[in-house]
């Protein structure tokens, strides 16, 4: 720091020499500045040994490591995996790791223990049977429902027309009733007529005869 100021000072002298006016005849010429005078510089270090850092702070002190308690010894445990439980509606969704620590400590007793491996088998596969009949089940289930409509639409339409052919049989005979009894009336209504012709005809030809 000390070598720093003195070589400054070095340099602002002859800044300051050149700024100051030049002397008259009749003044006296002004002494001379001394220049200050430089501190020794430090003894150099020797090899091997690192320099001091001059006005350096001191290295930060390391915060402590906090180190967890060591859990408590557990027995190794192998469950089927259930369903994972949804998450609420609205709540942040966070991201769930569903390795188990202990997936690797129940694969390697599978592969030493042939027993426990072919009684998971047989678990699964009992679910997986159980899993299939309940399918099946439920498609029989709507297989004879969907064929229970069918049936049931298809003999509503043919009640539906039964009906149908019914009520047209019955305008049918309707209709050849009415028929007939307006042929009947024309028949009677001619028939009527025909008669008066003769009766209006008969006493006039009767007359003429006799005359």
């Amino acid at each position: 720091m000390r070598i720093l100021v003195v070589l400054f000072a070095v340099a602002l002298a002859p800044l300051v020499a050149s700024a100051q006016p030049a002397p008259t005849a009749g003044s006296a010429a002004p002494a001379p500045v001394a220049a200050p005078q430089a501190d020794p510089p430090p003894a150099a270090a020797p090899p091997g040994d690192p320099a001091p850092a001059a006005d350096m702070p001191p290295p930060p002190t390391p915060a402590p490591v906090m180190t967890p308690p060591p859990a408590p010894a557990v027995a190794p445990l192998c469950r089927l995996a259930e369903q994972p439980e949804q998450p609420a509606a609205g709540s942040a969704t966070k991201k769930v790791s569903y390795h188990s620590p202990m997936r690797q400590v129940c694969e390697d007793e599978l592969s030493k223990d042939d027993d426990w491996w072919f009684n998971l088998q047989a678990r699964l596969r009992r679910n997986i049977h159980e899993q299939a009949f309940r399918e099946v089940q439920t498609n029989n289930r709507h297989v004879v429902a969907a064929y229970g409509a069918m049936w049931l639409i298809a003999i509503g339409f043919v009640v539906l027309m039964w009906m149908r052919q019914q009520a047209l049989k019955g305008e049918i005979a309707r209709l050849a009733a009415e028929l007939a009894r307006l042929e009947a009336e024309d028949q009677e209504r001619a028939r009527k007529a025909e008669e008066a012709k003769r009766a209006a005809g008969t006493p006039s030809g009767g007359g003429e005869g006799a005359s």
